[in-house]
């Protein structure tokens, strides 16, 4: 008797552990789901509401292209722009997070100002002379062997940098 008193101890509480276990179990899939929709697992409702905001934001970044192509970016050429900057060395360096400019004629005795912060590289034909950081807008530092420049920027000025000749 023993035994079997020993066994129904045993079924008792596998079947009141499976219970609980059971129990435990939905709980647990319910949280599951919760953190799945809050982690990004959408119905097909709200994947169309999503997709419907990326065709927005694509239409706005290509709004954004056009206009940053049309703004008045004066002696620079923003659309055969290279990857990273010309670090002080002279060699092309950096993130894709800046750009640099191709060369743009330069003549030192003319004033020219830009309008934003940015690096100018300086040349006198391939052979590099110097890379100056403005920090700021204004007039560009003056270097009398150069006769070629280029800007190197970040991203987020394009639509707004400007290289310009002053008239005296």
């Amino acid at each position: 008797m023993k035994g079997f008193e020993c066994g129904m101890k045993k079924f008792f509480l596998l079947g009141v552990s499976m219970f609980v276990l059971a129990g435990c179990g939905g709980d647990s899939e319910e949280a599951n789901g919760e953190s799945e929709e809050g982690m990004g697992t959408l119905d097909s409702e709200s994947e169309e509401e999503i997709e419907s905001e990326n065709d927005n934001s694509t239409e706005s970044e290509e709004e954004a292209n056009n206009e940053d192509s049309s703004h008045d970016s004066g002696l620079l050429d923003l659309n055969d722009t290279d990857p990273g900057w010309i670090n002080y060395e002279g060699e092309r360096t950096g993130s894709s997070e800046y750009q640099t400019t191709p060369p743009v004629e330069y003549d030192p005795s003319l004033q020219y100002e830009i309008s934003v912060g940015a690096y100018i590289a300086y040349f006198n034909g391939d052979e590099f002379i110097d890379t100056v950081q403005q920090g700021s807008s204004g007039q560009i530092e003056q270097v009398e062997e150069a006769d070629t420049i280029r800007v190197s920027y970040h991203n987020s000025f394009a639509d707004r940098i400007s290289l310009t000749e002053e008239s005296n």
